[in-house]
Order: C-alpha cells, then sequence, then structure tokens
C-alpha cells in the first residue's frame, strides 16, 4: 500500500489509505503552524509557515534532521524531483504569493514562480508533473502553469 502522512493540528498521522486507521503518530516539529507535510527517499518534509522554515523529519522518531529558512512564510511543501514549497509574503493590503523550488540540501532557491492573485496555499505535484495549490480566499484547488 502506498504511504498516506496527513498532519493534524500538532501531530503527523501515517494513515491507511483505504480503512482510515491511524497506523502511526509523531509530534510535529511546527507544532501547530504546520502548513504540509511531504513524504520523500524515507524522510517527511514539514512546513512551519509562521516560522518560515521547512523541517526534515526521521518518521519514526519525529527527530529532526534538517531545517530549512526561508524569507517568506511556508505555505505548502511537496516533492516533484527538487523539494517545492508555496510561499507568500502579507503586505498592508495585499499578498504576494509564489512557488519556490528549493535545493534540498542547502535550502538555496533555484526558481521562483509568481502566482499572482492567488494565496497559494497547500502544494501538491500530480503524477503528470503539474503542481496544484490551494487557494482559501476562493475555495479553489488551482492548477498553476510553472
Amino acid at each position: 500500500l502506498p504511504i498516506l502522512w496527513v498532519g493534524a493540528g500538532s501531530r503527523i498521522r501515517r494513515i491507511h489509505p483505504e480503512t482510515g486507521q491511524i497506523l502511526a503518530e509523531i509530534d510535529s516539529p511546527a507544532g501547530d503552524t504546520m502548513s504540509g507535510v511531504a513524504w520523500h527517499d524515507g524522510f517527511l518534509w514539514v512546513g512551519s509557515y509562521k516560522n518560515k522554515t521547512i523541517f526534515k523529519v526521521d518518521p519514526k522518531t519525529g527527530a529532526v534532521k534538517k531545517r530549512i529558512t526561508s524569507d517568506r512564510m511556508v505555505t505548502g511543501v511537496t516533492f516533484a524531483g527538487p523539494l517545492w514549497h508555496g510561499a507568500i509574503e502579507r503586505g498592508e493590503t495585499s499578498v504576494d504569493s509564489e512557488l519556490r523550488k528549493v535545493d534540498p540540501e542547502t535550502g538555496e532557491v533555484l526558481a521562483a514562480h509568481p502566482v499572482p492573485g492567488v494565496f497559494v496555499s497547500g502544494t501538491e505535484f500530480d503524477a503528470e508533473g503539474r503542481v496544484w495549490c490551494g487557494d482559501p480566499n476562493e475555495g479553489k484547488l488551482r492548477l498553476v502553469e510553472l
């Protein structure tokens, strides 16, 4: 069965995809500021919007193996080859959103794609290599062309 990890409040749960049974549970290093969970190469990658941080986490112990900081709020994490995250900066009257491709070892931003008019909340790549973002202001799921 595929591995299904879900952020739930300040906890991260491994869920059986057919029954919904909780198979494992760990504390999120982001606490209640968790903004996304991605699975890649045996590790969980956890976004924290308020801390502007992405954590690489051992799923068995919950130990943090790496911290990547951002200069923007991290509003989702996903992998499609490299690490990608949603990034927003709140101004006094607007929100500036981007999707960022990040080197998972160094944290260097390799590419930044503006997403005008969308409050990026949650990110996910599909099997066709496309990125999808939640937009809570519009109540929609949006496909973003990179």
